[in-house]
């Protein structure tokens, strides 16, 4: 079972942000939390056993960063990720060690989740021997896959399929599950009946996060990313007839606001909650993707001459990716054609197409996500095949190999903490004493303890 097997699957969960332990700021423990899966790209992982407390791995940490600004994202690469035997196959989620998941075509037709790691697609497996249809749609760091099986939201981990119930404990319903934190913490709908809510699935209970507020008897509210913080966001109906982005945080769930109309989706979170989707704007008929962080919601515009746009993901150095689209009249009335986007605080929106070689074969692209190395992962066509891909910065954004990606090693000023979040006397940078004592503890069998969650947490797409 390669779940079971690999040896870099068991890191144990109290090692992720948010569980029990010495508490440390939040951003020490999101600190630690991407030294660990720097280390696991490097072949290493921390070993389960001795512990360590927080204050003696934290002892070579330096408070403040380098003067010099984020690289501006590279150009890309792109891999074919294959199929599971059969014509098509999509990539939903990657997490920051490059493990991707999604779903793909077997050689009967049948579509089944997979994992895809360093060249290898391996299929999940399904909740029930006769089922037909899976998808994965998130992985986290310590390769927990979540996403749907017919009816079911489910967890794949050590090869078991775990099936995460209905709000209420019905014993029928529809459950979906879109994403999954460090910490275990699983986010989707569900609809048990009578609700079709937003919920927050943690060590086998199922929380549901309620809605904005309902016209007419009419509401639902679907939950579609989680950063590390626990904050979750998604969208929701209000008492207005009308559909509202939303952030979920500490049992509160706050609306969004739009860009004009009165119409907004929320797809993405980062782990400094800026949250990107897509909103109406003043104009009918027109949306653009929107970046909100701080209360305030930007309006992150649309490339060249397309009449709208919609952000899917967002990571942590506040790189956006989406869709762009132009409008036109077809057959059936009024139709989109779809353009992907890669977003970046100091560049703007670009073309993924621009990105790549010339005469790289693809079509098509429609990127989903992206991790906290520039990593975009979605589906485009090659060959007339719908495939999954992976595009890979050619000049990687961690350029001092610690694991880290560059936009944490500097602090540009309180004015652009959207963008590249960093505050001097909060976000720690590791200076390369810190980093050899920090990797020699861990390398000794050293356990960390802390939480990510609380009063320290900042506020900072799927099918």
């Amino acid at each position: 079972m390669l779940l079971q097997t690999r040896e870099n699957r068991d890191l144990q969960a109290d090692l992720s942000c948010g569980r029990a332990g010495e508490r440390v700021e939040w951003a020490h423990c999101r600190l630690l939390s991407i030294v660990d899966a720097g280390m696991r790209r490097k072949g290493l992982h921390m070993a389960p056993g001795k512990w360590v407390v927080a204050a003696t791995l934290l002892a070579g940490v330096a408070v403040g960063a380098a003067e010099s600004d984020p690289p501006a994202e590279a150009s890309y690469s792109i891999t074919d990720l294959g199929t599971l035997g059969g014509s098509s196959s999509v990539a939903l989620g990657i997490n920051e060690v490059g493990q991707i998941v999604g779903s793909a075509d077997t050689p009967q037709g049948y579509r089944h989740p997979y994992l895809w790691e360093e060249g290898v697609m391996t299929d999940l497996g399904m909740l029930h021997p006769q089922g037909l249809q899976c998808e994965a749609w998130d992985v986290n760091n310590h390769a927990q896959v979540v996403g749907i099986c017919g009816n079911h939201g489910v967890m794949w981990w050590h090869g078991e399929v775990v099936n995460l119930g209905y709000l209420s404990g019905q014993p029928y319903g529809l459950t979906s599950a879109s994403a999954i934190n460090d910490a275990g913490q699983v986010v989707g709908q569900s609809f048990n009946g009578e609700d079709r809510n937003a919920f927050l699935w943690e060590d086998g209970v199922m929380t549901d996060l309620g809605v904005l507020g309902s016209a007419y008897g009419n509401s639902y509210s679907i939950a579609w990313d989680i950063n590390a913080a626990g904050q979750v966001a998604g969208s929701s109906t209000t008492d207005f007839i009308s559909e509202r982005a939303f952030m979920w945080a500490d049992g509160v769930m706050t609306d969004l606001g739009t860009l004009g109309l009165d119409f907004s989706q929320a797809f993405g979170i980062n782990d400094f909650g800026v949250v990107v989707g897509w909103s109406a704007g003043s104009i009918p008929n027109r949306y653009h993707a929107f970046l909100w962080a701080d209360g305030v919601m930007t309006n992150l515009g649309a490339l060249g001459d397309l009449s709208g746009s919609s952000a899917e993901a967002i990571n942590i150095c506040g790189q956006v990716v989406g869709q762009g689209a132009r409008e036109f009249t077809g057959p059936d009335g009024t139709e989109w054609i779809w353009y992907p986007f890669l977003y970046g605080p100091h560049t703007g929106m670009r073309s993924l197409n621009d990105l790549l070689p010339p005469d790289n074969g693809w079509s098509l692209l429609s990127p989903r996500d992206i991790n906290d190395l520039g990593q975009i992962v979605g589906a485009g066509t090659i060959q007339h095949r719908r495939h999954a891909f992976v595009m890979t910065p050619l000049d990687p954004m961690d350029d001092d190999g610690d694991g880290i990606p560059d936009c944490l090693d500097t602090c540009p000023g309180v004015d652009d903490h959207v963008f590249a979040p960093c505050e001097p006397d909060v976000i720690p940078t590791i200076s390369s004493w810190g980093l050899v004592v920090l990797t020699l503890v861990l390398l000794a069998g050293g356990k960390l303890y802390f939480g990510c969650r609380g009063p320290h947490a900042r506020l900072g797409g799927r099918l």
